[in-house]
């Protein structure tokens, strides 16, 4: 079990139309929290192939095409991914991961139409374990 925060943001989609004059450009998720599970299977004494299952929350913020206005809302939702963890000795691994998340569907007050989007994320590090 883990837990992270990303202190960036994600593009998350892009060009939802909410009917006139509403079209946004894209959408962000800022400061995401996740805690998950990662389960696995030793493929040798080095190297570790895992899943990933988690809950996220975040910030999404959506800008209008057209009057480059900026909404916000926090959000959450559920991912799931795989990984791949070799160890290079007793303290240093490199890893890459890959993991799709999708989010509830949120709506801002006045408007007529709910926005979903999702994230899909791939990543390489090189980490320490203690």
């Amino acid at each position: 079990m883990g837990l992270t925060y990303a202190a960036g943001k994600s593009k998350s989609g892009t060009s939802v139309n909410d009917g006139p004059p509403v079209t946004y450009d894209q959408i962000d998720v800022k400061n995401q929290y996740s805690l998950y599970l990662e389960p696995g299977s030793l493929l040798s004494d080095n190297t570790l192939l895992y899943g990933k299952v988690s809950l996220e929350k975040g910030k999404a913020a959506v800008t209008a095409a057209v009057a480059k206005d900026s909404k916000s809302k926090s959000v959450s939702g559920t991912g799931y991914g795989v990984g791949i963890r070799h160890m290079l000795d007793k303290s240093k691994f490199v890893q890459v991961e890959f993991m799709k998340v999708g989010y509830k569907s949120i709506r801002f007050a006045g408007e007529t139409t709910d926005i979903k989007f999702s994230s899909t994320l791939g990543t390489i590090g090189i980490g320490m374990k203690f």
